[in-house]
């Protein structure tokens, strides 16, 4: 009927925009596809490189975690994904996690205890001997230190003082992951300076 026929012309007469629009979509997908295929080729890099940062600073790693939680969703421990953009659904639980705590504080507070209690060594000040010990060790999921090891050291006898005391640290409250204790690693500095 008239009705339908009007209808049809309407149509008709959109056909070139309708058109044109569907040819606009049609040029810029490729482009679309390519950028999302960009940003999803650069994650492993970019979670990398997040990764190094936090390992290389505890401090920074809460940060680290807040700016991880913008691009990732998580729900039960697993990344939901959709080509380069990261869904909510359900329930949502965020990948959460906690710094291990000593004595109220953070590492600062341990870098404190552990500068108040090393001993320099004998050997060491009969031999004129100075400079920092860095070394690493792994707070457990039960709140003890061990596992050890020396990045840098001027003599074995104050790398030898310096584990020994890391050794004997009261028990740290556990990092956390999802509310769950986990393993940590720390970065422990001392610094044996000449006194005048």
């Amino acid at each position: 009927g008239p009705e339908l026929k009007e209808a049809m012309q309407e149509l008709k007469d959109a056909g070139p925009e309708l058109k044109e629009a569907m040819q606009e979509l049609k040029d810029v997908g490729p482009e679309l596809m390519k950028a999302m295929q960009e940003l999803e080729d650069a994650g492993p890099e970019l979670m990398k490189a997040m990764q190094e940062l936090e390992d290389a600073s505890p401090e920074l790693k809460e940060a680290m975690q807040e700016l991880k939680d913008a691009f990732y969703l998580v729900k039960d421990g697993v990344i939901v994904k959709s080509n380069a953009f990261y869904l909510v659904k359900d329930d949502i639980i965020k990948d959460e996690h906690t710094s291990p705590k000593f004595q109220n504080g953070g590492i600062k507070t341990f870098y404190a205890w552990l500068n108040k209690n090393v001993n320099y060594s004998s050997y060491a000040e009969a031999n004129n001997i100075y400079g920092t010990v860095v070394c690493e060790a792994t707070v457990g999921e039960d709140g003890v230190i061990r596992d050890v090891k020396v990045l840098e050291t001027p003599s074995d006898s104050l790398s030898d003082s310096v584990r020994e005391t890391i050794m004997q640290s009261p028990k740290w409250t556990p990092a956390t992951k999802n509310g769950k204790p986990v393993s940590f690693k720390i970065k422990c500095k001392v610094n044996f300076n000449q006194v005048d």
